[in-house]
């Protein structure tokens, strides 16, 4: 048994688009060549799913991470927001790997690059798009 990914846009009518993992890939390289012009200029629902599989053959879902991905006019991913989407994450490291000087102070940057990481860049699924999740990996409703 191994494990596999399953990586989805997920459409304003809840529909789901599959990404290959290695053209996702060569989307976060910012290769000039891959795009995806169908959502050019729009901030996009994602799922990346990992599973248990035996093979190729899905068995169970492990995980499922939600976020947002924006794209540019071109329909490559957005540099400027994937910098800004690094920058709350390494704020939010930043703020527990140093000490404070003052022990009465709390610092609370990680807390709130925390938050704003989480308004910003992560959404929560619907029970429509969860159940399309699965039919798409199983091929089979829920039962």
């Amino acid at each position: 048994m191994g494990t596999g990914f399953r990586l989805f846009l997920v459409n304003d009518d809840d529909s789901l688009y599959r990404v290959p993992l290695a053209r996702y890939e060569r989307l976060l390289r910012f290769e000039p060549q891959e795009r995806l012009p169908e959502y050019a200029g729009k901030r996009v629902r994602c799922a990346l799913v990992v599973l248990d599989v035996l093979g190729r053959t899905p068995l169970d879902i492990r995980h499922v991470d939600h976020f947002m991905l924006s794209f540019d006019a071109e329909g490559r991913i957005d540099a400027n927001e994937w910098d800004r989407e690094t920058q709350l994450v390494g704020e939010m490291v930043d703020s527990h790997m140093g000490e404070s000087l003052d022990p009465k102070l709390v610092d609370a940057r990680g807390h709130f690059a925390r938050k704003r990481y989480f308004h910003e860049f992560k959404w929560i699924p619907t029970p429509r798009v969860r159940e399309n999740i699965i039919t798409t990996i199983f091929g089979k409703e829920l039962a």
